[in-house]
């Protein structure tokens, strides 16, 4: 199955629309659909971990869909799992606040592109 077949259907299960997964998840509902539809090429690691949280998926069973590895990097399982505390209370502030999590995305968008600049 398709990384962004497996996200549509564990999208479905939930019975949710695409502004409730990103209530949920934090990841934009137009950023979800283009990984549903199979138009984004890439995603990064923590997409895949906000999405799989959001759903109550393994984010192993997402990576292994979106063809990155059969048995995850150890270094990968534990990002995945282990988070401090004041990253949790981000993660909470951000999910709670549509104008948080605008900044964040914002900002992280930025963050991107200048760390493209610099490679």
């Amino acid at each position: 199955m398709s990384l962004g077949s497996k996200l549509r259907q564990l999208r479905q299960h939930k019975g949710w629309t695409l502004d409730e997964a990103f209530r949920a998840s934090g990841v934009s509902g137009s950023n979800i659909s283009r990984l549903e539809d199979g138009q984004s090429p890439r995603v990064a690691a923590s997409t895949l971990a906000a999405l799989a949280q959001a759903y109550g998926a393994d984010v192993r069973e997402l990576y292994r869909a979106a063809g990155w590895y059969s048995t995850p990097p150890k270094i990968l399982e534990e990002e995945a799992k282990e988070l401090t505390r004041e990253e949790q209370r981000l993660i909470d502030t951000i999910r709670s606040s549509p104008s948080s999590r605008e900044l964040v995305l914002t900002f992280t968008n930025l963050a991107q592109i200048a760390g493209k600049g610099e490679q």
